[in-house]
């Protein structure tokens, strides 16, 4: 891959692919290996990395050296140097996972300090936000001088990081100086002010008006759309305006509306491009957690300050978004309830939420794949053909995750039944955290050639993990019977293609890594599925 410059400021920036012309997130390295060590080869393909360690890794007993990464190499897990005792006996071998046995706190430490790390992982936002790093102090590096008067008397920073009904000259950011960004800029910024209720449609430019023809569009949904389309054309200006969205909500003296206006659509934001620079990162997450509650503002606004944190945590993972959100997904944020925490959350907080909501349904399995279940044996759904396969109508499928993340979980009507299972994968994709965690990522696929490997990590997973696998394996392990995969075309090989990558998640960027991976992936999602049904002879 050939990349050029990469745009606006070091941290995680987009990059210039010459030969796709593409603009594109590249994931840098984690600057925080923990216990493992990574070493990395003089053509290294990712520019402006924090740099590695490069000395030679402890050894570590029960560890061997891996190089499925060709030059780069990792420590990683022996398993069968772990004593587990005989989780995979053959002549009395486990189908449930509540009959694995319980690790010692040794073997789990041990297996833990021995964690892998892809490439390309990122580190996490850190749970609470640094003091030292706000708006205020991001705003005094970067943005550029602000004068005025006839003796061109310099404004203080805080002054000007603050809510106004003005239109700005030009954008804050030092780096914004082509025409074409800073005009795109500007129609975004009026857009903003026009959506948070500071300025009137018949006070809008004409450049305005070329995109939002009528007053009747200036509703919120066709101007984040409007917004969002901009953004999605010119990524340079997007750090300017989820900072101009967090300035607007300063000292707000249009009212609480307004504001409430602004936390929904910085959610909105953040979910589809988290800022390019670590410490805009760590300012826009002081915001969210200090600089809202010094103002007077209602529980409405909290509940969207901390949907726009669990978003933004979100995409500071994953990278910014390829698409623009769909129509339902818009309406959702910017309603006066924010969504439940069904989709895109993390897997403790939706089986929390789930406790509270449904608290007399097994708590062991997630209840929204269980009602889906349920009404595809309703209507037969598990023996269509190409079910989980072919993709459910986009519409009906946006429509059925609007009801649910509405915190409704019921399903009225005949519903297709490649929607149910669209969404069903849809739901296990956007998880927050995979059902394997990132660090147990590498270790997991390690285990992956043997049904003895796969099932002796399965220890490792956190309880709630665990029991969503166990879900999801069961359910496959009937998918496969002879029945049912005769009418539906699916069996275990084509079954593992599907679901591997919604349980396995590769972190990495780079093309060879996710191809070399994606059989072992596979591999261990079949190998489950074996041994689930019995079939512990059938190693590949």
């Amino acid at each position: 891959m050939v990349h050029g410059e990469s745009s606006l400021i070091s941290g995680r920036p987009y990059y210039y692919n010459r030969k796709t012309k593409i603009t594109q997130w590249h994931q840098p390295y984690n600057d925080a290996l923990d216990n493992s060590t990574l070493t990395s080869s003089d053509n290294d393909p990712l520019p402006e990395s924090p740099s590695l360690p490069s000395e030679k890794p402890e050894k570590v007993e029960g560890h061997v050296e891996n190089t499925r990464l060709g030059s780069k190499r990792l420590t990683c897990i022996n398993f069968r140097d772990l004593n587990v005792t005989n989780a995979t006996n053959t002549q009395n071998h486990r189908k449930s996972f509540s009959d694995l046995p319980h690790l010692s706190i040794s073997n789990k430490a041990a297996f833990l300090g021995a964690k892998s790390v892809s490439p390309t992982s990122i580190k996490a936002l850190p749970k609470h936000a640094d003091p030292n790093n706000n708006l205020l102090e991001y705003a005094a590096h970067h943005f550029v001088v602000f004068k005025r008067g006839l003796f061109r008397i310099t404004t203080p920073v805080d002054k000007a990081f603050i809510h106004t009904k003005k239109m700005p000259i030009a954008p804050m950011h030092k780096n914004i100086v082509s025409d074409a960004a800073i005009n795109s800029y500007l129609l975004c910024y009026e857009m903003l002010l026009v959506y948070m209720d500071d300025r009137k449609f018949k006070e809008t430019t004409q450049q305005f008006k070329e995109v939002i023809d009528s007053e009747a569009k200036c509703n919120g949904f066709d101007l984040i759309k409007a917004l969002l389309t901009q953004l999605f054309k010119t990524t340079t200006i997007r750090d300017e305006i989820i900072v101009s969205v967090c300035k607007q909500c300063i000292k707000n003296t249009t009212g609480l509306s307004s504001v409430l206006k602004g936390i929904q659509l910085l959610a909105l934001l953040l979910s589809c491009f988290p800022p390019t620079s670590l410490e805009l990162q760590g300012a826009i997450l002081h915001f969210l957690q200090k600089d809202l509650v010094n103002q007077e503002i209602n529980q409405d606004i909290k509940n969207f300050a901390l949907l726009a944190e669990k978003r933004f945590r979100q995409s500071s993972t994953l990278g910014p978004r390829k698409t623009i959100p769909s129509d339902p997904e818009i309406r959702s944020v910017t309603s006066v309830e924010p969504p439940q925490p069904v989709f895109g959350v993390t897997i403790d907080e939706y089986m929390e939420w789930q406790k509270k909501k449904f608290p007399n349904v097994d708590q062991k399995s997630p209840y929204v794949l269980v009602v889906i279940v349920q009404e595809l044996e309703k209507i037969n759904g598990l023996k269509t053909e190409g079910i989980f396969r072919l993709p459910g109508n986009t519409k009906k499928v946006e429509e059925l995750k609007d009801r649910f993340l509405r915190g409704d979980l019921s399903i009225e009507g005949k519903t297709d039944p490649h929607v149910l299972a669209s969404v069903f994968k849809l739901w296990l994709r956007e998880l927050m955290d995979p059902i394997v965690p990132n660090d147990l990522y590498e270790s997991f696929v390690d285990a992956a050639p043997t049904i003895e490997g796969c099932v002796t990590v399965l220890p490792y997973l956190p309880t709630n993990n665990s029991n969503i696998l166990a879900f999801v394996i069961r359910f496959l392990s009937r998918m496969c019977d002879e029945d049912i995969a005769s009418k539906t075309m699916m069996d275990m090989e084509n079954l593992a293609v599907v679901f591997s990558p919604n349980i396995l998640r590769n972190q990495s960027t780079d093309p060879f890594h996710i191809m070399k991976n994606s059989n072992a992936e596979k591999q261990f999602v079949k190998n489950l599925i074996k041994w689930k049904l019995g079939r512990v002879d059938e190693d590949e």
